[in-house]
């Protein structure tokens, strides 16, 4: 993780945020820069998963949906 959180603050994506309860706990925040490259990446992303569900029919469009409502609903119940 401090590689990664390393190249990410390199590359100004993220700045380092020094925990206010204990000096101990450093936590990650997105720079301007991180969310406008977070904003491009979601918009290929959308555009590529398009692409892809293009191919399905609609009765595979609807088990997909009802598959993620459910994935949502047993996440929401890890603590």
């Amino acid at each position: 993780m401090t590689a990664l959180s390393d190249t990410l603050i390199s590359e100004g994506l993220v700045d380092r945020v020094q925990g206010l309860d204990d000096r101990r706990v450093i936590q990650l925040s997105i720079t301007p820069k991180g969310k406008k490259h977070l904003g491009t990446f979601l918009e290929l992303f959308k555009k590529d998963l398009g692409s892809l569900l293009t191919g399905l029919s609609d009765e595979d469009l609807c088990t997909l949906n009802e598959s993620l409502d459910n994935l949502k609903k047993i996440l929401a119940k890890i603590p």
